[in-house]
């Protein structure tokens, strides 16, 4: 295993392409984004049953699941890899169809959601009569500089 710095989109595809497959362990996918890029460079995915994930790879043909957040569990689905026929056009088709979608529909929902749940606690702030405070650094950044 190597641990890589951060890449540039040009490396980011060179280096899934130096991959026989990409395991995304993670617990939470809000997007699935990295199953979305591997696919996108032609590569399968071998991901936890969570998540985003669930949306972008398509069991048997763009990768596979595990179920249990274990290392064994990983190990298995890796091994089992071997077993799949994944077609790499597959899984370029699969991330064009998801990309688009997950950036202008998703993302804008989220934020959306977000914008609304900072008005609905400054809202509640204001009913309680405490003065907003600001939610994120940026704002409280912000509101130092003004004084």
């Amino acid at each position: 295993m190597t641990f890589l710095p951060p890449q540039s989109r040009d490396q980011l595809v060179d280096v899934y392409r130096a991959a026989d497959l990409v395991a995304v362990p993670s617990y939470s996918e809000s997007f699935g984004l990295v199953a979305v890029e591997a696919q996108a460079s032609g590569r399968p995915v071998v991901a936890l049953r969570a998540g985003g994930v669930l949306e972008t790879v398509v069991e048997g043909r763009t990768g596979t699941f595990y179920d249990e957040p274990e290392p064994d569990s990983l190990m298995a689905a890796v091994r089992a890899f071997d077993t799949l026929a994944v077609d790499p056009q597959d899984c370029v088709d699969q991330a064009a169809r998801f990309a688009p979608e997950i950036f202008r529909e998703r993302f804008a929902a989220i934020v959306a959601q977000t914008i609304e749940a900072e008005r609905q606690g400054g809202a509640d702030d204001r009913r309680a009569g405490r003065r907003p405070r600001p939610r994120s650094r940026g704002l409280a950044l912000q509101n130092r500089i003004r004084g």
